[in-house]
């Protein structure tokens, strides 16, 4: 018998949970007056983001301490509030770190705290947008170094 790797295992469990909370979402939205074709495409995550909570659940279900992660998002994320929202989001978990727009239409983001904060932390970020059609892509996530002595979350320029 083949086993499963603890990861795949938290994985579906996961998304089942996410889905139900984009399914309100989407209905939120379209109470609103946003086409089922904005959100849909909206609510997709890209594959380096499904990857990215696979792990935090992971890290979730094995206990694990404070991750900070060095983030890179493409889309809809200039000139709607994306950085302000987040540092919103972030001050609400208590996590700390930084967001900035890059001159190329993404923004960089550096998010530091507990596994659980982290990937509440995106699902609020897309919840947030989707009801707006605004599409979220996760291009790129590496871990970071942890700063103990960052207390703030900030937006720079």
């Amino acid at each position: 018998m083949r086993m499963q790797s603890p990861r795949k295992a938290v994985r579906s469990t996961e998304m089942g949970l996410f889905e139900k909370m984009m399914g309100h979402a989407r209905d939120f939205s379209r109470a609103m007056g946003t086409t089922d074709e904005e959100v849909e495409h909206a609510a997709r995550i890209s594959p380096r983001e499904a990857e990215l909570r696979t792990e935090l659940a992971y890290d979730i279900e094995q206990g694990s301490g404070p991750r900070r992660l060095a983030l890179l998002f493409s889309g809809d994320v200039q000139g709607v509030g994306f950085r302000w929202t987040n540092q919103s989001l972030a001050q609400d978990r208590h996590l700390t770190g930084w967001v900035k727009n890059l001159p190329d239409g993404t923004v960089q983001m550096e998010i530091q705290g507990p596994p659980q904060a982290l990937a509440a932390h995106l699902e609020r970020i897309h919840a947030y947008y989707a009801r707006f059609g605004n599409r979220i892509w996760l291009e790129a996530a590496d871990d970071a170094a942890c700063l103990p002595s960052d207390t703030n979350f900030d937006v720079r320029y």
